[in-house]
């Protein structure tokens, strides 16, 4: 729209409650792409239409009760007052003269993120609005039944759109109103924001051709939640299926499995709602007169690399009793379905089998006890092995299955840390597998056995094993062995410190791990080199790992790696200074005493907490916990690595309050010892606890130690607890190790480095004039990264291409969407609300830590919330003048524990 056309309108707003509304205000809203030919203005008093050109302005008169839920947008210093989403679809169905056509008007209701509730409640000023809104909500499946005010509405009949008069007219009793019955024949517009999956699912059956000519035959649409409509619902699912052709049965069959994984089929396209599987779901009997169809089609999707369509066999073949065809389905398919995440129906089918005493192979004996171990019920796994064991123990030469059942009871009992136990069950795999010259099982033997070794702090005998491992697997050409042992090699280097072989191992793995569609496996690896990266002191990049592995632990519902993976995004925007988004991830993980059940993540987010406590200066509280750690850790007999980061904390607490070691600390790392578990970081503290003692007569011990520290590509985020003592060396390494943590050191870490702890500013000081920090972090929708100032200042100059997505320019402020651009001051109150919300999403943040975080100080109920909500209310205006898509949503903000959280209507990026 031309600026002088937007002038002349701004212009016309004479009095304070006069506003925009109909389809002007959808424009200016940034729901309608094009400005529309007639702008309507609200007003409480009668006013002539005017023109400006083509475009012309009606005013229209409302009484003053009417005049409400109005916003100030603003466009290029230009300031327009507009009705509110809820309040401009109020006016439309109130005043119809000059409102869209009836089938725009569901449409929009379909697509825009109403606020129901308060649309239904502001209608109540207008009987003839609320019978509307209320008929055109429940039609559109917005608002269920027990939602709409059935008992406001009065008697009189009230026509849906009184421009129409030549169309066939029905009546609704429920709502008094009469509307053209050609409108049960319209499809319903889905919103691509929506994310109510109760609703999508509702919108797709409603817009099913076959459903919307019975609701027309009957003259009766459903509303939902609703006990009559559930019948007429019910009546029609039954007709429907029992007539249903072949073709198209077999295709609404193979959609089937959704129903396990509700998350990824939200937004599948389908021809045959999903509606029609929970109701098969429930009454599979009206299939039993069709079964010999069923069984062919099922016998068919046996013959699939398809895994959805192979699983969906398998749950179809169960519930149709195929019982011989079913184990053989499993026995081919059972793992590769259990590596790709499809868990549910295996398990399900399985415990069916036993409860049942079925007799089966030992293959689905193994496959249930690693679905048990991958979700922590290790005593259960094991009693499923001992079943299987007395089973096949009866049986003669049945090395096959006695190898694979050791097998699988070793790996059970390495998790269960019970790694003595673990080998005697591999010697008696192996023993099994030579039996029989089975190359694969020898190999799967060789890699556990290292497994067992990496466990007890062995790493050069768990490398000698996955070496010859990995020759075996080659030899036979296993692509997905391969891929577990250069995991497994990967994740040896990583537990030594060894940084940079550990990623080139990492990646291989990673790469082969998602050819094969392996989510369990590869989100295991991504959070491994996730871990990587940040000891490397690569935040941003370790920040973008994490999201991922987030992801995929959500796809394949493991909490703990859920828990595990949230409590390093919120240390990551720790040390990017971002606490209230810090607050948000980790408000997610749950209390220490829920997480004890599994010793590994407990001892992680308890080692994290830890760290924080370190951050905040307070060294006598960190001294006290890492040493209660350190019981934790001998107690449950946690790997080297855990006990080393222990020490490490415990250095850097004595570090902190200028003390030495007790007697009693435990220094592991001897002189020329060979390379072993934690090494990298036992040198590390072998070189803190030598300048700790005295940097000048340990200078040499000390230089060689933090050289071969640095070698590796290592970081330590605590440098600068100890970087005054080791500056005195003036030595070149002193110099080089400390630019080799500033350079990788994110900038807000720098700066509350230097008001926690003295002298740090100036030894910095000389560092910022020859190292120059020109790292940016770079987030999106689907990625994460940090960026050089020259790709920085490329992205910089891309921000005016017009892509259909938003930009966030952190350090100049500027917030970009098309030809629209806003600006907040960097550094200030919206700009730091803004930074933090970014980086939370899609997680909501608490009030009070937000307002922590950006004021600096803690929340007060009585005196603080009219700052945040003003705050909010600003940084809302600001970004809804670039995208009305754009959206904070608050709800308790006069309370610490209330939830504010960011919502992206596109694709959008951001350097923060």
């Amino acid at each position: 729209m031309e600026k002088e056309l937007l002038i002349s309108l701004s212009k016309l707003i004479e009095e304070p409650d006069e506003y925009f509304s109909h389809n002007g205000a959808m424009f200016f809203l940034g729901y309608l792409s094009h400005p529309p030919p007639l702008f309507t203005i609200v007003s409480k008093r009668r006013r002539r239409p005017r023109s400006f050109g083509e475009t012309k302005i009606i005013f229209v008169y409302f009484p003053q009760k009417k005049i409400h839920h109005l916003q100030r947008l603003e466009y290029d210093e230009i300031s327009l007052v507009v009705s509110s989403l809820e309040k401009t679809i109020f006016d439309i169905c109130d005043y119809m003269e000059f409102s869209p056509n009836l089938k725009e008007i569901i449409d929009l209701v379909c697509k825009l993120p109403l606020n129901t509730d308060e649309l239904i409640s502001m209608s109540k000023f207008s009987d003839s609005a609320l019978k509307r809104i209320s008929f055109i909500l429940s039609f559109t499946g917005k608002a269920v039944a027990t939602r709409i005010p059935f008992m406001d509405m009065t008697r009189s009949p009230v026509l849906l759109d009184p421009r129409l008069k030549e169309t066939e007219i029905a009546w609704d009793k429920r709502f008094y109103i009469r509307y053209p019955r050609e409108i049960q024949k319209s499809p319903l517009a889905c919103s691509p924001t929506e994310i109510d999956l109760a609703l999508i699912e509702w919108m797709e059956l409603r817009s099913f051709s076959p459903f919307q000519e019975f609701i027309f035959e009957k003259n009766f649409f459903p509303l939902r939640n609703d006990s009559d409509s559930d019948r007429f619902l019910n009546e029609f699912l039954r007709k429907y299926i029992s007539e249903m052709p072949l073709n198209q049965m077999e295709y609404f069959l193979e959609s089937q499995v959704d129903l396990f994984y509700e998350k990824q089929s939200i937004r599948l396209k389908r021809s045959i709602p999903i509606y029609f599987n929970r109701f098969l779901s429930k009454n599979f009997d009206l299939l039993i007169n069709r079964k010999n169809e069923i069984k062919e089609f099922v016998l068919r999707n046996f013959l699939s690399n398809d895994l959805k369509r192979y699983e969906n066999a398998l749950y179809l073949a169960s519930v149709l009793g195929m019982e011989s065809e079913l184990i053989d389905g499993l026995t081919k398919k059972g793992y590769e379905l259990l590596n790709s995440g499809r868990e549910k129906v295996l398990s399900a089918i399985i415990e069916g089998f036993i409860t049942r005493s079925v007799n089966l192979p030992f293959l689905l004996y193994t496959i249930l006890a690693r679905i048990r171990s991958n979700s922590g019920n290790y005593e259960d796994a094991i009693s499923i092995l001992e079943v299987a064991k007395r089973k096949f123990e009866e049986e003669e030469d049945a090395f096959q299955a006695l190898g694979e059942i050791a097998y699988a009871s070793s790996n059970v009992y390495r998790m269960m840390h019970k790694f003595e136990h673990a080998l005697s069950e591999l010697f008696i795999a192996r023993e099994c597998y030579s039996q029989i010259n089975d190359v694969r099982g020898l190999g799967m033997a060789e890699t556990a056995m290292g497994n067992i070794f990496f466990a007890k702090g062995k790493p050069g005998e768990a490398r000698l094993h996955y070496f010859k491992a990995l020759n075996l697997m080659k030899e036979i050409g296993n692509l997905q062995a391969q891929a577990a042992i250069l995991g497994n090699l990967g994740i040896i280097e990583y537990d030594c410190g060894i940084y940079l072989r550990a990623n080139l191992f990492l990646n291989k793995a990673i790469s082969l791990q998602r050819s094969l569609r392996n989510n369990w496996n590869l989100s295991n690896l991504l959070m491994t080199r996730g871990k990587t990266l940040m000891q490397m002191g690569y935040i941003t990049r370790a920040f973008r790992v994490f999201k991922e592995t987030y992801r995929l632990k959500q796809e394949i519902n493991h909490n703990p790696g859920i828990f595990e993976t949230a409590a390093l995004l919120g240390w990551t925007c720790e040390l990017l200074g971002q606490y209230a988004a810090s607050k948000a991830w980790w408000a997610i993980v749950p209390e220490d005493e829920k997480l004890v059940s599994d010793p590994r993540i407990y001892f992680l987010i308890k080692t994290i907490k830890s760290q924080k406590i370190i951050f905040s200066g307070n060294y006598s509280e960190s001294l006290r916990v890492y040493r209660d750690l350190m019981k934790i850790a001998k107690e449950k007999e946690l790997p080297p690595l855990a006990t080393e980061s222990v020490n490490h904390g415990l250095l850097i607490s004595y570090f902190g309050l200028k003390v030495k070691p007790d007697d009693d600390f435990e220094i592991p790392f001897q002189e020329n010892q060979k390379i072993q578990s934690a090494y990298n970081l036992k040198i590390l503290n072998k070189a803190i606890l030598n300048i700790l003692e005295d940097p000048l007569l340990n200078r040499e011990s000390i230089a060689s130690l933090l050289e071969e520290f640095i070698k590796n590509d290592a970081f330590d985020v605590f440098w600068p607890v100890y970087i005054g003592n080791l500056s005195k060396l003036e030595q070149p390494i002193a110099k080089k190790f400390c630019l080799h943590h500033f350079s990788r050191t994110p900038q807000p870490l720098i700066n509350l480095y230097c008001s926690k702890i003295k002298g740090f500013s100036k030894i910095i000081s000389g560092l910022s004039k020859e190292f120059k920090k020109s790292t940016f972090h770079l987030l999106g929708s689907n990625d994460s990264k940090e960026i050089r100032s020259e790709d920085y200042f490329r992205w910089q100059n891309s921000l005016f291409k017009g892509e259909e997505k938003i930009f966030f320019d952190g350090p100049s402020g500027k917030i970009v969407f098309k030809n629209f651009s806003k600006t907040i001051k960097p550094g200030s109150i919206p700009h730091k609300i803004l930074s933090n919300l970014i980086l939370a999403f899609p997680n909501q943040i608490e009030i009070g830590e937000l307002f922590q975080s950006v004021w600096g100080i803690n929340f007060d109920n009585e005196c603080d919330p009219p700052a945040i909500k003003s705050s909010i209310s600003r940084l809302r205006k600001t970004l809804g003048s670039v995208n009305p898509g754009l959206k904070i949503r608050a709800k308790g903000i006069t309370s610490a524990k209330g939830k504010v959280v960011i919502r992206f209507p596109t694709k959008w990026e951001a350097v923060v």
